[in-house]
């Protein structure tokens, strides 16, 4: 009787959620990202963003307790 045993190993990677959407945030354009921006400020209460007439624009996000806010000139 012939008795053999075979070990593999086997690695797999795998997105979260979070990883793809910020995949698919940083393959956008800057137009669709302008959108994007637009479109959730409208839809968050907490996201104020104000594209500004230059290149770039503002984007704000509010709580009770703080207030942040980033400026990007390069989009």
């Amino acid at each position: 009787m012939d008795a053999r045993m075979t070990l593999t190993q086997e690695q797999i990677q795998k997105l979260s959620a979070m990883q793809i959407q910020s995949l698919q945030i940083l393959s956008m354009s800057s137009e669709d990202l302008r959108s994007l921006l637009q479109k959730e400020s409208e839809e968050n209460p907490f996201l104020d963003y104000h594209p500004s007439a230059s290149r770039g624009g503002a984007v704000s996000i509010s709580s009770s307790r703080r207030k942040q806010t980033w400026c990007k000139n390069s989009l």
